[in-house]
């Protein structure tokens, strides 16, 4: 919850590994990696974020939109 970009998007990879070994939920890991992403401006991996728009939630722009299932259900 730390409000540090540059230290969450340091620690994604520590606890990629950390949820690959058990330790951690690998879709909590996930959206991490995609806060970290929007808030960098960049689109998000899994597709857990969500803006505002007129009063409506819209999903926060994806990366390959195509992979999104995908990735998804290799995070659980």
């Amino acid at each position: 919850h730390s409000p540090d970009t540059a230290w969450r998007a340091a620690m994604v990879p520590t606890l990629e590994r950390l949820a690959e070994a058990g330790e951690l939920p690998r879709g909590d890991v996930a959206t991490l990696a995609d806060r970290v992403a929007v808030h960098r401006g960049q689109p998000q991996p899994y597709g857990t974020q969500f803006d505002v728009v007129e009063g409506r939630l819209v999903v926060a722009p994806v990366a390959d939109l195509a992979g999104l299932d995908a990735r998804r259900a290799a995070v659980g």
